[in-house]
C-alpha cells in the first residue's frame, strides 16, 4: 500500500498521453447543451405561431358559431341577441373583449365595416339594449333574430 501523504508522480492509465482529438462524451455533452440552449426559443416560436392560427380559425368560424347560437334562443331574446352580436364582433375582428357598448363598438369598427352596415349594427345593438332595460319595446321582438342573422351575414360578406 501507499501512504496518504505519498504523492504519485506517474500519469494514470486512464489518461491517454498522445490523444489530440475530442472524445465522444465531450462532443455529446456539448451537443446536448446546445440543444437545451436553443430549444426554448424554438418552442416559443412554435407556440406563438400556433396561437395566431387559433385566432384565425376563430375568426373564420365566427359567423357559423353566431348562427348556431341564434337558433338556440333562451331567456330574454334581447339580451341573448346582444350577447351573440358582441361575441361575433369579438371573434370576427379579433377584439380583446366582448364586453362592449354600441359607442365603443362603433369606434373600434369604424374602419373595418362599411358605413351602412355599421349604422345598422349600432342601431340593432341599441334596440337590444333598449329591449333589455326599457319596458314597452317588445314590438321588435318578432323579427329581431332574423334581422340579426341577415345583418351578420352582410357584415361577414364585406369583411
Amino acid at each position: 500500500g501507499s501512504d496518504i501523504r505519498y504523492i504519485r508522480r506517474e500519469i494514470p492509465q486512464w489518461i491517454y498521453r498522445n490523444y489530440s482529438g475530442l472524445s465522444f462524451e465531450i462532443l455529446t455533452l456539448y451537443g446536448l447543451s446546445l440543444i437545451f440552449f436553443i430549444s426554448p426559443a424554438f418552442m416559443k416560436n412554435v407556440q406563438r405561431n400556433k396561437g395566431g392560427a387559433e385566432d384565425v380559425r376563430r375568426s373564420k368560424k365566427a359567423l357559423k358559431t353566431a348562427m348556431r347560437a341564434l337558433n338556440k334562443t333562451q331567456g330574454d331574446i334581447f339580451s341573448h341577441a346582444s350577447r351573440i352580436q358582441y361575441r361575433y364582433l369579438k371573434d370576427r375582428f379579433l377584439l380583446s373583449t366582448d364586453n362592449l357598448d354600441p359607442l365603443t363598438a362603433e369606434s373600434l369598427l369604424a374602419n373595418s365595416i362599411p358605413d351602412g352596415e355599421l349604422k345598422e349594427l349600432i342601431h340593432m345593438l341599441k334596440i337590444c339594449d333598449t329591449g333589455q332595460y326599457a319596458p314597452g319595446k317588445k314590438a321588435e321582438k318578432k323579427s329581431l333574430i332574423t334581422d340579426v342573422k341577415s345583418l351578420l351575414k352582410r357584415i361577414d360578406a364585406h369583411v
